[in-house]
């Protein structure tokens, strides 16, 4: 796998977790939806997290790690996740 697919591998994994907070509302009625799955804010403020699991896996096989296309969807699922776990910690 070179940086490019595994970037792109790592990005797809770092929306799979974004999209799981969505979908959860996907049978409620569109009165009933927060009004942040529309907001400009919410998505441009993800844009870096989700970029940041692409990251990640650009990282580790830049540094020769050897890596299949699931740890690196693995590894783009779980930065945004690691990185909401130390947000949280902060506050």
């Amino acid at each position: 796998m070179n940086l490019w697919e595994g970037f792109g591998l790592g990005i797809a994994g770092g929306l799979t977790a974004e999209f799981h907070a969505i979908y959860r509302y996907r049978k409620h009625a569109r009165r009933r939806r927060p009004t942040w799955i529309l907001s400009p804010f919410y998505w441009l403020s993800t844009l870096p997290i989700v970029t940041a699991g692409g990251g990640v896996v650009w990282l580790y096989l830049a540094s020769d790690v050897p890596m299949s296309p699931v740890m690196a969807l693995h590894l783009g699922l779980a930065t945004p996740s690691l990185v909401g776990a130390f947000t949280t910690l902060s506050d």
